[in-house]
């Protein structure tokens, strides 16, 4: 079971994406980098039981 948290502030993101393609002699090579980085990450967390769990901000997160 689930429950909502209206204390939650609204999470924002920068997302980065860069990629390139190389095709010579019939072959092909794709490759792509990301990054993210999120500030008011909102994340599910267990409560007093392991069958509840609400939302929660944490500071940040990337990846």
């Amino acid at each position: 079971m689930t429950t909502g948290n209206p204390d939650l502030n609204p999470e924002t993101s920068t997302t980065s994406e860069i990629g390139r393609r190389i095709d010579h002699d019939g072959f092909s090579f794709d490759g792509t980098l990301f990054y993210s980085k999120a500030r008011d990450y909102i994340t599910t967390v267990a409560m007093a039981t392991s069958r509840e769990f609400t939302y929660q901000n944490v500071n940040s997160a990337k990846s």
